[in-house]
Order: C-alpha cells, then structure tokens, then sequence
C-alpha cells in the first residue's frame, strides 16, 4: 500500500482550496486509466449536505468542460492533475481524457456517484432491505422526533388499557419516582426528550448491555435501591462529619468562613473553600485570640474532617448522578422496542437507525462484498469530504469499506477535512477521528494544506496571530488540533482587508441595547465605504439572537433587507399566532377548561387592528380571572363569541379561515405570506392526521418553529447562525454576539460507564455535565467533556472567524470577571486573553469596497433547475 500511496489524508484549513484538491482528485482517478475508461463509475464520493453534493458534481463537470475547451478555468487543474499522477500523462493526453471522461459521465449520469454519507447509507439500506427482514420498498424516515413521540404515546396507551400489565406496572413505577424525585409533573414531555437517546449513536452501541440491564424489572430495583441506600447511608455520614470538631470559630479571624464551610457541607452544600478557608487549610491562621497550640490541634481537626469530607462527598455525588436518570434508562428498552415495532409493520426505518443496520451488516470482510453486489456498485475509490463531521459509527462502516478496497493493488482512498472546523459534535460528529487517523499513518500519506487563497492579507495574518495565541494559551490540549492553524498569505499585496473588535462595556446602561446600535453603525459604516449590503453577512450563535437582529433593524427602520430563513419563521407572526390563539381560546372554552392568556392575547391583537392609530393597551385594576374572561368576550368579535361550539366542530382548515375572517386577519397585508404559507401547512396537516385540536397543539408547538415563508430579499444582508455559515464565505462578516456561553444549556449530559463494586451491573449512565462531576468517581469523564467542549467553542470562533474574505467586525460584552469553570465561562474570556498581548491597529485599516462584477467565462454545468438536462440537449446527446 505504501508504494502505491494508496491513502491520502488531507488537513484543509478555511479557504485552502479543499474543493479545488478534491476536484483534482476526482479527475486524476477518472483519467488514470487508459482512454475510453468509464472508471468514474467506480469512484464513490461522499460529502455531508446536499448542496455541496449539488456544488461538488457541477464543479467537476464545469472542471471538465474547461479542461476540454482549453479555457483558462482549467488550468490550474491541468497542472494539479499532472502532479498527481506523477507526469504520467502529458497535458494534452490529459485535456483529451477529460473530454472523454465528460461524455461518459453525461451519457452514464446515474453512475455518477457523489452522494450525502446519508444517502448512500440510506441507498444501502434500501438495497439490502429483504436481506434485514423488511419489503424491497423499505421507506427511511427522517423524523425522530415523531417516530419517538408516537413510541411514547402508544406506550402510554396501552399502559393506560391495562392490555400489558409489565409494560403498565413499569410506567407506573416511572410516574411514581418521577414524583418523589421532585421532578415535572408533564412525565410525557420529559421521556419524549429523554427517549430520542433511543437514536442516539452512544444507546445503539450499547444497546443490548443497556437493555440486558434496565430492562429487566428485578435487576433495575436491586441497582436503585442500592444506590437509594448508599445515597441515604452517605449523607448520613456527613451529617455526622463534625461530631469530632471542637474548633472554637470565634477565637480566630478566619473562624466565621470555616464555620461556614463546615455548616454547608454537613447539608451537601459545600461549593468550595473560598480564600479564607484555604489559607486556614495550609495552616495560616490570620489573627487568633487562642494559643498556637489550640490552632493546631484545630487545624488538624479540619484537615482530617476536609479529608473526610472530600472522601464522602465523592462516595455522594458518585450516587447522586448515577440516580439521577436511572428512571429514564428503564423506559429507552420500551421505546426503542415500540420503535421497531412501528418501522416493522410500517415497513420504514429511521435514517439515524440506518447506520445501525449498516454497521451490523458489514461487520465482517465478508458482508462487505455481498453488501456492493446488492447493491449493484463495484466501487474501486472512495473520496470523503469533511471527515471531521463523521460520527464513530458512520467512520467505522466507511473505514471497513476502504480497509476491504485498500486490500486490492490499484485501489485508492482519499479523506479530507479540518479537525478545527468540527462543529457538529452535538449530532455524532467526532474530530478525534480524524485527528487519530491522522497520527496513525506516516507523512508520506498525510498532506497539509497550507495556502489561504480566500481571505485578504489583514483577516489571514490576524486569524494566525489570534489563533496561535489560543493555541499557546490552551497548550495542553489545543496545541496539537491546532498545530497547522497558521496559512501562507495567497491573495495580492495591496489586498489588505480590516479587521474591528469592539467590547461594550458592562456598565453601559443597556448592553443588548448597545450591542445592536454598535452593529447598526458598523454596518452603515461598511456601506458609506462601499460594501454593497449583499456582500455582507452577520454570524449569530443561536437563533434567538437572529430573531433580535430583525426585530430591532424593522424597529429602527435599517435601509436595507434582512435576508434569513429564521427571521420569517411563522412564530414570529403576528397573524399566525393570533389564530393560534384563538383556536385555543376556542377548544379551552368547549372544554369548559377557559384559556384566557390564549383569549387576551387575540382580543388585544384585534382591538389593535380595529382601533388602529387610537388603540391603547388594556390594564387592570385586579388581576381578577372574571374581569380579563369579560375583556375578551367584549372585545372579540360577536360573530367569534356566539360560534364558538360550532367553530370548534369544523375541520381545522375551515375553522383556521373563518377565524381569519372574523378576525380580520386579512387587512394585515404585511402578513400575507405569513398567512398563505401557514394555510399551506394547515391543508397539508390535514391531509396527514386525523381531526383532533389538542393533538394539533401539540404538534404545533413541537413543529411551528420549523415552518418559515420562502424569501428572497434583494440587495439584503444575510443572517444565519455560524453552523449554516460553515462551508460559505462573505466579503464582510459581522459578528455582533461573540461572547457566548460555552456550555450553553444546563442539560448537558455525559454518557460514563461507572466503576466501583456499588455500581457492579450498570453498563452505561447518562450523567449530568455539572461541577460537582469533578468530585465524584465520574471526575475523568468531566475532565474529557469540558476539553471537548472547549474544542467545539474554539473551532465555532474560527469557523465564524474564517468566513471573512476582506473584512472581519467582532463585538462581545465586557465581563468584570472571567468564569473560573467551564460552566461558567464565555467564548469571549478566550478573545480577551488572545488579543491582549496583540496589536490591532495594524488589522484596523481602511474598510475595503465590494469590487464591481468582472464578466466570467459562462459556467457550462449549473446546479439550478434542470440545467444539466439542457446542458444534455445542446450537446446533442440527451
């Protein structure tokens, strides 16, 4: 293999021309034989979306095209092309082949094999699919969240008819602990969430050591109740802790902190000793009215006690998080099991299930060539792209099918991707993968690519100053990730670029306030200079910050166009919501069950509409439930009020139309498209599920936020979070929230395996990701996931920051105090460290104008529409 160079590993850093190697690649492998070959149809190229699918295959096609024709486009490819084939052909025998190898791909375009990792996993399946117990015209199903939700619901159904007394005494018992643990009272809602660990990589790897055990009534009751004992057993020890203290606190300066110390943890409440109490620890004593002798027997008491106390707390905590999600644990067996009962007699499989099935089936060399042949592929090459965003399972049946293929003289593997843009993690996505792979094998197989031909001079030589300096910083885990961070600058000496941080200050009287003015003024800045608002882009983290950006540019009446899916999202709707709204005022008044913050919010929007300019916001003099029920009801339209029962007994498209029209809706013709995307989505509701309105709430609670109107806003600055942003680049970025928190929720959970003769039994156990980890025997896992979190924080940083082609505006608030643990810290705490010893005026030069459109030579394949079925036609060869 090493004389063949079989395998390569490429590390491509943000805009070192990944495309343009994986392109060169391609064609290398399909000219390489001799000529009338059609050996594209044995190369099997994987990305992760469907537009770099889309992107991917038009590039080679356009590629070949202007190879063909001798445009200049082409090149640069001819000159790679020849380096990767070591010379072995001359440029015209490769203009030749690339003409030869076009007409075979448009003549044999299904052989044309660049797929999603999750299409032609799914294209496995389907192959396969009598060969796994299921009909030829197996469905895969994209939703886990309904196939989940439905598990549940049957699960509670049929516990409910007492049909199956195992499945009812064990949701019996879950409600039950569910309620002495002080947990929701909504059981549904917390095993929903709970229950998509069922398609979760971590639960099918283990699945049958997780099921073996939680499945089983007699063997979960002996684990919990003997962590329920060693829980109680425990804190009876503490509480006890102090019984051998005689340390008298008030003879000492630090006494009051120590006694507070000791108070907190004899109650497990102990967060740690501040400076008093560690100086007392290492025997300072501050000011004391005892003798030294006294001090030290007293210190001695409580380094013992301290001993003690952290030996316990250990013993505590260990229990503590192990019991709680062991409840859930038990119920994942059922619903994994009501899961595949579903996709059995519905003859579908969930897509994030697909890889388990495949993983199974190729899980030995000889499957691995019955498994092609079903699939009627005999692939001799495989290209992966972004292999930093593949998770261990999708890796692990990938590598078995390069590991069969490497085997054979002739064959070739090509793997590319940045472990510094791995920012998928919370889908499966793992960096160490790649990173692994990448120290497995020699140099002679590994190739780095070192060039930026993106970005302006100031954004690359910023990006390697700030990123060396994080990676100095963090030198015992990052340093390695990170260790071809710095780029060769490509682009032309008077293409400078600039680069703006700007920290608001946290004394300001309104920082949200301030931030969005700063962006505002940043922006207006850019255009004055000439960018065009189309060549801008704003980065957010998360949605919500998204949804602010619109709200306060429409506030402030911002000269130009916000263009982003999130912010015309159906939720954000004034219309939509109102006849959400009413509709739930409707079915609470049927129910005799009145829903009045349903009932007032659509009678004040009403009166808005009716009163317009004069309208005045209701208020109360009680908060009394009779005087706002009396509000809505005289507010509302008669028409509404008098037809309620009726209006409830109408099939949900005719009652979504009459509310509507009751209401007025249609006079909001800033609204329409709001409104007209929303009737789309209720007629298609319609169509899928039966008549049921407390079911439709349901549903639309869960699936509103993913209904947006189709936009096209003209000359407008795009807005996306830094996700969507991945793979894109923009002439000027702007990056108004960058100080983000880096453990963003407080459910974060770690799946540990835990040790001890306590925990004998239990193979797997989600844990929760909190402080109080770091004493306990999950301390090892903790220290694991708060790097892992750090990577994922620091890569997010520099795939935002690596957008930029020509100018980069970052704004963060301000903190008075850096967080201390990583629950507590900023992505913002690691700017200011980076940038306090660099020097930005030298990045803060002149903002750099759009350059106006040079013509370009006609692109001869498009992704759009159907332009590679004309392309067919005028060449004379559909």
């Amino acid at each position: 293999m090493d004389e063949n160079n079989n395998l390569k590993i490429y590390r491509a850093s943000a805009g070192s021309g990944k495309t343009f190697t994986l392109v060169s690649e391609y064609i290398a492998i399909a000219i390489s034989s001799y000529v009338g070959t059609s050996a594209f149809a044995n190369i099997l190229a994987i990305t992760f979306t469907n537009k770099a699918t889309g992107e991917m295959k038009m590039r080679i096609l356009n590629t070949l095209w202007y190879i063909k024709n001798r445009l200049r486009q082409g090149n640069s490819y001819v000159q790679k092309i020849g380096e990767i084939l070591g010379g072995k052909l001359s440029e015209e025998e490769i203009r030749e082949r690339c003409g030869i190898t076009l007409n075979y791909i448009l003549n044999n375009y299904d052989f044309f094999d660049v797929k999603t990792i999750d299409s032609f996993f799914q294209g496995i399946i389907g192959d396969i699919a009598a060969m796994i117990g299921y009909d030829s015209n197996l469905e895969v199903f994209l939703n886990d969240d309904e196939m989940v939700d439905f598990a549940v619901e049957n699960i509670v159904a049929e516990a409910a008819e007492g049909k199956n007394r195992i499945l009812t005494n064990l949701l019996k018992d879950y409600i039950e602990k569910n309620l002495e643990e002080n947990s929701s009272w909504d059981f549904r809602r917390a095993l929903k969430r709970f229950g998509l660990n069922v398609c979760r990589e971590t639960y099918m790897r283990n699945e049958k050591e997780i099921n073996k055990v939680f499945g089983d009534s007699k063997t979960f009751s002996e684990i919990y109740d003997r962590l329920a004992e060693e829980k109680k057993k425990t804190e009876n020890l503490i509480s006890h802790l102090a019984d051998s203290l005689t340390i008298d606190y008030e003879k000492f300066s630090k006494g009051k902190y120590v006694a507070n110390y000791v108070a907190k943890a004899l109650v497990c409440e102990c967060d740690g000793m501040n400076k008093s109490v560690t100086a007392f620890y290492n025997g300072d004593y501050g000011k004391t009215k005892a003798s030294l002798e006294d001090m030290d027997v007293w210190h001695s008491q409580f380094v013992a006690f301290e001993k003690d106390r952290a030996r316990l707390f250990r013993r505590l905590n260990s229990a503590v998080l192990t019991l709680e999600n062991l409840n859930e644990m038990r119920m994942l067996e059922a619903i994994d099991s009501e899961v595949k009962k579903e996709s059995r007699e519905e003859n579908r499989i969930l897509l994030s299930k697909s890889q388990e099935l495949v993983s199974e089936q190729l899980h030995d060399s000889d499957n691995i060539s019955f498994v092609f042949e079903r699939a009627g592929r005999r692939y001799r090459y495989i290209m992966l792209d972004e292999a930093q965003d593949t998770s261990q399972m999708q890796f692990d049946s990938l590598w078995r099918l390069m590991s069969n293929l490497l085997a054979s003289v002739g064959n070739r593997c090509v793997i590319v991707g940045d472990v510094k843009q791995s920012i998928y993690r919370w889908r499966g996505g793992d960096w160490n993968i790649l990173h692994e792979l990448g120290n497995k094998y020699d140099s002679s197989r590994r190739y780095v690519l070192e060039d930026n031909y993106r970005s302006f001079e100031n954004i690359v030589a910023f990006n390697n100053e700030f990123f060396e300096n994080i990676r100095k910083l963090r030198q015992e885990g990052i340093a390695g990730i990170y260790s071809d961070v710095s780029q060769n600058i490509k682009c032309k000496p008077e293409e400078r670029g600039c680069v703006k941080v700007y920290g608001i200050s946290p004394d300001c009287e309104d920082v949200e306030e301030e931030r969005l003015e700063t962006l505002l003024d940043n922006i207006k800045l850019a255009h004055d200079a000439g960018v065009d608002y189309s060549d801008m882009a704003i980065l957010t983290r998360k949605n919500d910050e998204i949804y602010a950006i619109a709200d306060y540019m429409k506030l402030k009446n911002a000269p130009f166009k916000i263009d982003t899916r999130e912010a015309y999202n159906l939720t954000n709707s004034v219309a939509v919501e109102m006849i959400i709204a009413a509709m739930k005022y409707i079915y609470g008044e049927t129910c005799e069950n009145q829903d009045n913050v349903s009932g007032y919010f659509v009678a004040r929007e009403y009166r808005r509409i009716c009163d317009g300019d004069a309208f005045k916001e209701p208020s109360f003099e009680e908060e009394n439930k009779n005087v706002v029920s009396d509000y809505v009801k005289n507010s509302l339209p008669e028409e509404l009020v008098e037809s309620v029962k009726v209006l409830a007994e109408l099939p949900i498209v005719e009652m979504v139309l009459r509310i509507s029209r009751m209401l007025r809706v249609f006079e909001m013709k800033e609204e329409s498209q709001y409104f007209l995307t929303f009737i789309d989505y209720i007629n298609a509701y319609s169509q899928r599920n039966s008549y049921d309105l407390k079911r439709f709430f349901y549903d639309w609670d869960a699936e509103g936020a993913k209904q947006y109107i189709a936009t096209e806003a003209d000359n407008g600055i795009k807005v996306m979070t830094i996700h969507k942003a991945k793979g894109l680049e923009f002439h000027t970025v702007f990056i108004p929230y960058c100080d983000w928190k880096l453990v963003p929720t407080n459910n974060a959970k770690m799946w540990c395996t835990p040790h001890g003769e306590i925990y004998d039994g239990i193979p797997l156990v989600p844990v929760s990701f909190v402080k109080k980890a770091e004493e306990s025997i999950y301390d090892k896992d903790y220290a694991k996931e708060a790097f892992d979190v750090e990577v994922d924080n620091i890569n997010m940083l520099y795939v935002a920051f690596t957008r930029a082609k020509v100018n980069l505006f970052v704004q963060y608030a301000e903190r008075k105090k850096i967080g201390d643990t990583i629950n507590s810290m900023k992505i913002s705490d690691y700017l200011v460290c980076a940038l306090s010893n660099m020097d930005m005026e030298k990045y803060r030069k002149d903002i750099v104008p759009s350059k106006k459109e040079t013509k370009k030579d006609d692109e001869r394949f498009s992704p759009r529409g159907k332009a590679v079925e004309l392309d067919l036609k005028m060449e004379g060869i559909s």
